[in-house]
């Protein structure tokens, strides 16, 4: 689900921000970061296992959340 996210939603953002700073070409495109030559690419790449790491902790706590709500429904109640 944060693969598909990430793919549909943010990479396309992210891209386009790149290509309006003329740096649209993420195969060839460098970037200046602290006086040294960083490929776009690797800058993305990146981005994108960080998106994922913290996207995916964050729908494994909901979802662990939602089973314990419904558990906690499905539990009668005790006098």
């Amino acid at each position: 689900m944060a693969g598909r996210e990430w793919t549909d939603e943010h990479r396309p953002v992210l891209v386009a921000v790149l290509t309006a700073a003329g740096l649209g070409d993420l195969d060839g495109a460098m970037l200046t970061l602290q006086d040294k030559e960083v490929p776009i690419k690797v800058i993305v790449t990146a981005l994108h296992e960080q998106f994922l790491q913290a996207r995916t902790k964050a729908l494994m706590e909901a979802l662990a959340n939602k089973v314990v709500e419904s558990a906690m429904r499905a539990l009668p109640d005790e006098p």
